[in-house]
């Protein structure tokens, strides 16, 4: 898998590097693998999950609630 071997090589990247030029590289490979993984994922769950389970409004509020969940757990450690 490209995608996934480009991911792990940016991570490897930040952690290792100490300048800014390592760095972008290091994202735009991140971007790029995060890219060619994506849709190989939302077609994966798609062949499993049913779409009229709950409907569109349900899948919205549980984004609504998890992105806001997710925002009060950082503002509460940070």
């Amino acid at each position: 898998m490209w995608g996934a071997g480009q991911l792990i090589a940016a991570v490897v990247m930040v952690a290792a590097g100490t300048g800014f030029g390592t760095w972008l590289a290091a994202v735009t490979l991140l971007g790029a693998g995060t890219a060619m993984v994506y849709p190989t994922l939302l077609a994966a769950i798609g062949d499993v999950a049913h779409p009229e389970s709950y409907g569109i409004p349900a899948a919205v509020a549980v984004v609504a609630l998890v992105t806001a969940l997710s925002g009060l757990v950082v503002a509460l450690r940070m």
